[in-house]
């Protein structure tokens, strides 16, 4: 996890640091949840205190801190096998440009990436970064980051192949995390670590074809590749029908929830 917060509140229940009360607390039921997250799916939790868009630079040479720091955890909780395992990124606010940034430079590593109002993400061209599973959630009132930026970042790697999904979030601000949010981030890194790992850790990822997902759009609805009569690469892509049907309830909510 990188931030935007102090990350490691989502592993200790610590703090965040976050500018609002309500986000903060917010924050701490998302820890509780991919805590649990983790405990089912036997994942290491691992957050930084570096935080903020000036904290961890978008450069190979953040990588190998993360490396470095992942390298430690497994050497001190006795668990070696996690020096070579799966990473799953989650990049919040000024954590996003690394995050992005360290899946297109290791896709081989990445189970997938999930962005909170993230800053413009690269635009893709390797195959095997567009593999990476990618959603992101937008704040439609943002001030802070450009989502024009970011909705043509999305537009373009959706076109070009990528397995992306973007949810524009109605009536929220930058600093906000409602329980639809939570909802939603949750359930669709649980659907892609379920469709992703292998049976032991040392089993490479598994990969997911495009035309086994699902296709949304905020005007057309939600269906099976199959099915979908619009402009696929203009659609949003999930892993099953419950986290496309979850989007649709999250994109067209009248209300924050």
């Amino acid at each position: 996890m990188l931030g935007g917060p102090d990350t490691r509140a989502f592993a200790s229940n610590g703090s965040f640091g976050a500018p609002i009360a309500e986000l903060e607390a917010s924050l701490h039921l998302l820890g509780h949840e991919l805590r649990t997250l983790a405990a089912d799916h036997g994942l290491a939790m691992l957050g930084t205190s570096r935080y903020g868009y000036d904290a961890i630079p978008n450069l190979p040479q953040s990588d190998e801190l993360i490396f470095e720091a992942i390298g430690e955890a497994a050497r001190i909780s006795g668990h070696r096998e996690l020096a070579s395992a799966p990473i799953f990124v989650y990049g919040i606010s000024g954590g996003t440009p690394q995050a992005a940034g360290f899946t297109a430079r290791n896709p081989a590593r990445t189970g997938a990436l999930l962005l909170k109002v993230p800053a413009p993400p690269e635009r893709l061209g390797s195959a095997a970064t567009l593999a990476v599973p990618t959603c992101m959630i937008l704040a439609e009132r943002d001030d802070i980051v450009n989502n024009e930026a970011v909705v043509a970042a999305f537009e373009s790697n959706r076109r070009a192949g990528g397995l992306w999904a973007m949810a524009v979030q109605p009536g929220v601000p930058h600093h906000s995390l409602t329980a639809g949010h939570r909802a939603l981030s949750v359930n669709w890194l649980r659907a892609i670590v379920e469709l992703r790992l292998g049976a032991s850790a040392q089993d490479p990822l598994r990969t997911v074809p495009e035309s086994a997902g699902w296709l949304g759009h905020p005007d057309f609805g939600v269906s099976d590749w199959m099915g979908y009569v619009g402009d696929r690469t203009a659609a949003s892509w999930f892993p099953s029908r419950a986290t496309a049907e979850e989007w649709w309830e999250f994109v067209n909510a009248r209300e924050a929830r």
